[in-house]
């Protein structure tokens, strides 16, 4: 083998290695998302626990405490907001569009960060979907 390829291989040996650990807690977050969401909370299509949970894995690598905390409370409020706007006004273009202003809304009063202000409004969106 070429000098180059056997440095290919071993880089990414290396990443695979670095970023294994990652990809098997978000494996088994998804997993137990869509098993809480499913069987325990009785939601027949499970598709946003599990993606919440890749996504917060994903995104909360390096300072993963202090992320983790933000995006969570992105999502709870995003989901606080969109749930209860979404029953009292419907879903439909101008209702998600209110969900998701009111959402980021409420996370810059209660001083989240941009992680925070995210999250709330892409939860919002797929509420509002």
């Amino acid at each position: 083998m070429a000098p180059a390829a056997r440095r290919e291989v071993r880089e990414a040996y290396e990443r695979l290695r670095r970023y294994f650990i990652v990809a098997l807690q978000a494996g088994l977050a998804a997993g137990l998302a869509w098993y809480v969401a499913s069987t325990l909370l009785k939601n027949p299509q499970p598709l946003f626990a599990p993606a919440a949970a890749v996504g917060t894995i994903a995104a909360a690598i390096g300072n993963r405490i202090r992320r983790t905390a933000e995006l969570l409370g992105g999502v709870i409020l995003g989901v606080l907001v969109g749930d209860l706007l979404i029953k009292l006004i419907g879903a439909g273009p101008v209702q998600t569009g209110l969900v998701v202003a009111l959402a980021i809304s409420l996370a810059v009063v209660i001083r989240g960060s941009g992680a925070v202000m995210v999250q709330a409004g892409s939860t919002a969106v797929l509420l509002g979907t």
